[in-house]
């Protein structure tokens, strides 16, 4: 979470300049610095340079999305990494091409090539791809807190009853049938059964219920439960990795750790997806040029807007992110 952290925090600052010198003046008005006005060229290289950075600091897009590429195992990121690449590779060649234009005196032609940068919406992809990993990142940090607590309500010792002598033991220690004491403010080392005594007991901690439940001989006492009163003698009847609150602390690490079957289902339509996705991008360019007869500028800049539009946010960042922060939830209840 640290390293998404500074990764977003940098991606949000250029993309904030970004996005005022790109798009600041033409929908809002806001003033350019004098060296940029009417400086189309130092304009698009600005942009060129604000928008590099933005994905070199997002680079694990690119590494993981054209590694499945490679593999021909196409995944969220491989449409992340092509539709942000395509639009910043078709943007430098405009601003080449504007460059070429303004050195010709052609300023209509620099014009049109202004408005064919795509640099910004390369770059606001990323960021808020990125958004998205953030908020997946701190929802599993808040399911590893849940799970932290959880074990810290385990007891760490037990006081066996041995030959008439009480022995104070790590719970490690305590077998199946041993016989313990628990007095007023202690934890109930492991599950088990009362021998002798009556008790009220919180059980809260694992039931959420706050009224104390009265306990007498012959009734069953789970782990981490605290003694509000009385005195008890127990024998112990589940220990280790088969207590109550082991096998909770078990399912939620189970939980926490695979994946749901919903988040299987998105995955399998990823696989789909996103071949057929990069498939219409390139049938839509070639339908324009063939069909349409529009020019290479056009049928490209078609094939990139597929692309971009179709960033699957639901199933890239809604599905994983609801996922992630319902198993958090449950994990604090």
């Amino acid at each position: 979470t640290p390293k998404l952290k500074k990764r977003l925090i940098a991606s949000v600052g250029f993309l904030t300049v970004l996005m005022y010198i790109s798009m600041g003046h033409m929908m809002w008005g806001w003033p350019l610095p004098n060296f940029l006005k009417d400086n189309h060229v130092a304009m698009g290289l600005i942009q060129l340079l604000l928008t590099g950075i933005i994905m070199v600091i997002n680079q694990k897009f690119f590494i993981s999305g054209f590694k499945g590429l490679i593999h021909r195992a196409p995944n969220m990121d491989t449409l992340v990494a092509l539709g942000s690449g395509a639009s910043f590779l078709y943007s430098t060649y405009a601003l080449f091409a504007m460059t070429d234009a303004q050195m010709r005196g052609d300023m209509a032609a620099v014009m049109g090539y202004m408005h064919e940068f795509y640099f910004e919406s390369a770059a606001m992809i990323l960021t808020l791809i990125t958004v998205g990993k953030m908020l997946e990142a701190r929802s599993k940090g808040r399911t590893t807190d849940a799970l932290k607590s959880l074990m810290n309500l385990a007891p760490k010792t037990a006081v066996l009853v041995r030959d008439g002598q009480e022995v104070t033991v790590p719970v490690s220690e305590v077998r199946r049938g041993d016989v313990f004491v628990v007095r007023p403010g202690e934890n109930i080392p492991v599950d088990g059964i009362v021998l002798e005594g009556a008790s009220a007991v919180n059980e809260s901690a694992l039931t959420g219920e706050s009224m104390p439940v009265e306990k007498t001989a012959g009734s069953k006492a789970v782990s981490a439960t605290v003694l509000t009163s009385g005195y008890l003698e127990m024998t112990a009847d589940r220990v280790g990795a088969d207590t109550t609150l082991s096998q909770i602390i078990r399912l939620m690490e189970q939980a926490a750790s695979t994946k749901a079957p919903i988040s299987r289902l998105a995955d399998k339509i990823s696989a789909v997806f996103v071949p057929a996705v990069i498939s219409i991008a390139v049938a839509a360019a070639l339908l324009w040029a063939t069909v349409g007869g529009m020019g290479v500028r056009f049928c490209l800049s078609i094939g990139i807007a597929v692309l971009v539009i179709s960033c699957p946010c639901a199933l890239g960042l809604a599905t994983p992110v609801a996922i992630t922060v319902a198993t958090g939830k449950a994990a604090e209840k």
